[in-house]
């Protein structure tokens, strides 16, 4: 997502805010939470983010695995 119009998508999803950093233990951001989760790099999660039914396959099997 190097293209300006993404900006702000990239903004929210990776939590990047200008600032000092606060005290203490660092906040988990979306990003890292869906990485664990989905066992997938950012990467491919910013490409599967474009199709709305890959993205709906990997909720699914996610499901499927919380399940059991």
């Amino acid at each position: 997502m190097r293209n300006t119009k993404y900006g702000l998508l990239q903004l929210i999803v990776q939590g990047k805010i200008t600032g000092k950093r606060s005290v203490g233990r660092r906040r988990t951001s979306w990003l890292k939470n869906l990485r664990q989760w989905f066992g997938k790099s950012t990467r491919s999660l910013f490409r599967a983010a474009v199709s709305r039914v890959q993205v709906a396959l990997m909720i699914a099997d996610l499901r499927k695995k919380m399940a059991l």
